[in-house]
Formats: C-alpha cells, structure tokens, sequence
C-alpha cells in the first residue's frame, strides 16, 4: 500500500495533551480492531506547545481503555495538517469555528465533532479534564472511546472523498 493510498485522519482539541491524544489512540484502537489498515489517526492542538508527552491522567486513561500515549508528542495544528487530513474530528464546535475562522477555505466537510459518532442526544462538545483527576479523565476517556468506535465504524462504511 503506497503513501496516496492512505487516508489522514486528525483529532484536534486545544493543547494535544488531554482529549485528541486520547481520540488519537482510541480510534487507532478501534480501527486496528476492524482490520483497517488505509487510515493514519494523528493528533494535534489548536494551541498547543510543540513537544510535550500527553499528561500523565491522559497516558494512565489511555491505558486503562486499551490505548498507548506512551510515545505521544503535542503537535500544533497548522495549514498543511489540515491539508492532508480527510477528515478533522474536534472535541467542541469552537474549534471547528477556530479552524474555520484561521482557515476560512477548509472544505466544511472536513470538520466534524468527536461527539457525532456518538448520535441523537450526546452533548456536542466533549468537555477539558485538564486540571481535574484520573477519574474524570477516565469518564472523558470512555466518552471519547464511545465517540471514536463509531467514527472508526463510519470510516470502515464510508470512503471519503476520492
């Protein structure tokens, strides 16, 4: 399977530390799971500091839920990120308004809420533990872990834009 092949998935919330690694590595998760091998999950921040590990409540959660943050590095989210992704999953619609405001030529097909995959009756934005404890970082993490298996269903269904 060459390079082209290869659909770009990016979950984005604002520093990469808390809840798009988490989405990152839950979604690889779930895909794995499936046998999908033609995506590529990566992360990024709308305000992130290039560099950083995901915090430790994120790596324990991860882990807890079946992913790895281990080798996990913060990574700003910028032109060509967006470029190259498919799709774009954010944790709360003022990200998808971040983007479209710094990049007002994103196909709006692009962005999409984490909380979608989850269906009628989730709340849209998926809160920031940042500054709270393992436990609410494991009740993110089981949200965003419910959230990206049906994204990784959606994206074994559906082939995006050709």
């Amino acid at each position: 399977m060459s390079m082209t092949d290869l659909r770009i998935v990016t979950t984005v919330c604002s520093g990469n530390l808390c809840r798009s690694p988490l989405a990152e590595t839950l979604l690889r998760k779930h895909l794995e799971a499936r046998g999908v091998e033609d995506v590529v999950v990566q992360s990024a921040g709308t305000i992130a500091t290039p560099g950083q590990r995901a915090l430790g409540e994120s790596r324990r959660a991860a882990e807890l839920l079946g992913g790895d943050l281990t080798h996990h590095r913060t990574s700003l989210l910028d032109r060509v990120t967006l470029e190259e992704s498919e799709v774009v999953l954010c944790a709360t619609a003022a990200h998808v308004e971040e983007i479209r405001t710094r990049w007002p030529d994103t196909p709006a097909d692009k962005l999409h809420l984490y909380a979608e995959g989850i269906g009628d009756g989730a709340p849209e934005d998926v809160e920031d533990p940042y500054g709270f404890d393992l436990a609410m970082f494991l009740l993110i993490g089981r949200v965003i872990d419910g959230a990206m298996a049906a994204w990784a269903q959606r994206l074994v269904r559906e082939p995006w834009a050709e």
